[in-house]
């Protein structure tokens, strides 16, 4: 699977971590969104807990991530392109 990821982002697999840049770790995180979507249970795992498999978290109620609303400054916007009026921030 994280093969799958790194060759779908297209990211080299033998790049040091700490030189990847902000897009690469967005489209990292977005193409994880869509394998945990695909795979149920894969979003709750963590392989710390080793009695637990991805199967088994598949029936829970959060096997599959929370819809992401796109949002900017706290304010939905449907269009990201638009930007984030400083007037509607009030805690600024």
């Amino acid at each position: 699977m994280a093969h799958d990821l790194l060759k779908n982002c297209r990211i080299d697999p033998t790049q040091r971590p700490f030189k990847l840049g902000i897009d690469e770790i967005g489209s990292m995180c977005v193409y994880y969104e869509k394998q945990c979507r695909e795979m149920p249970g894969l979003f709750p795992y963590e392989i710390s807990r080793k009695n637990t498999t991805i199967e088994m978290l598949a029936n829970e109620s959060n096997a599959l991530p929370p819809p992401f609303k796109k949002t900017k400054g706290g304010i939905p916007h449907t269009n990201f392109d638009e930007g984030v009026s400083l007037s509607k921030l009030s805690n600024l």
